[in-house]
């Protein structure tokens, strides 16, 4: 596990203050069956005394583990307004899609990501209420373990499944699992980057993949549901969406087929960008 960590999170390692550590982990203890296999130990992650992950794959306690540190490096920064959304560059331009929580959005970045784009954010992202830029968030996509399917390269083994206890909240926090832009052999945004191209996606798996014109009343109501810090910025923020909106291109995207949608994305993106900007 601390292999898994170092390889994800060691780029943001600081050095050791010799306080006691606020996350720590219990990894548990191997048990041998007769016939040779091996049962892993039940891995249990601790804040503090609380324990916030149990169970037995390394990988979706790596998720919560960055869960939790993508929650101390954002929950206070409220120099941004926050959104519940996806982001990433392409062609130097960003490409925001907003829309309220949805396990479907990190895939579509992650194809996104592996397909050409550069990695913004996967369903948390920061803009800046000034300049009306994209502000990059270097941690890896977590994907739900539903859609390690549509990664064939990541070679991932399928772990069971646990639903009896879990509440929705929990279930999707501890099925999920980190793809780092490295495994995908994509990028990620150095810098910040402007709003160009405004995406709301709709998924409904079976349905005709399409992007089509939107705006108006309908995509500013849109956009509002997926403010984060709305205690902070109230009505500035819809002045915010307002303005970005009366700005960028805007589109809302029917998503039928996640590895279509990412496609239709990127053939689209130059030619709609470039209509803005041009």
């Amino acid at each position: 596990f601390l292999e898994l960590a170092r390889r994800y999170l060691g780029h943001l390692q600081v050095p050791a203050t010799g306080e006691v550590p606020l996350l720590s982990a219990d990894l548990g203890i191997e048990r041998a069956l007769p016939g040779g296999k091996v049962i892993p130990g039940k891995r249990t992650l601790y804040f503090g005394y609380m324990a916030i992950y149990r169970g037995r794959g390394d990988l979706e306690m790596l998720a919560r583990l960055v869960t939790f540190v993508r929650g101390l490096a954002t929950d206070r920064s409220n120099e941004f307004v926050r959104v519940r959304a996806g982001a990433v560059e392409i062609a130097g331009r960003g490409v925001l899609l907003p829309a309220p929580d949805d396990l479907r959005m990190t895939a579509l970045i992650a194809i996104l990501v592996r397909d050409g784009a550069e990695q913004v954010a996967d369903d948390l992202t920061r803009i800046d209420p000034v300049m009306h830029r994209l502000h990059p968030l270097p941690l890896p996509l977590l994907v739900d373990a539903d859609h390690l399917e549509l990664f064939p390269e990541l070679a991932r083994v399928p772990q069971r499944r646990r639903t009896r206890g879990l509440t929705e909240l929990l279930r999707r926090a501890m099925h999920r699992q980190p793809i780092s832009v490295d495994e995908l052999q994509g990028e990620m945004a150095s810098e910040p980057v402007p709003i160009d191209w405004i995406v709301f996606p709709k998924f409904e798996p079976g349905a005709q993949t399409r992007l089509e014109p939107f705006g108006g009343a309908a995509a500013l109501f849109t956009f509002a549901e997926t403010r984060l810090n709305l205690h902070i910025w109230g009505d500035r923020a819809l002045a915010l969406m307002r303005d970005l909106l009366n700005e960028a291109a805007v589109s809302r995207l029917t998503v039928g087929s996640i590895p279509d949608a990412a496609r239709l994305l990127l053939e689209a993106a130059p030619r709609t960008v470039g209509e803005v900007t041009g």
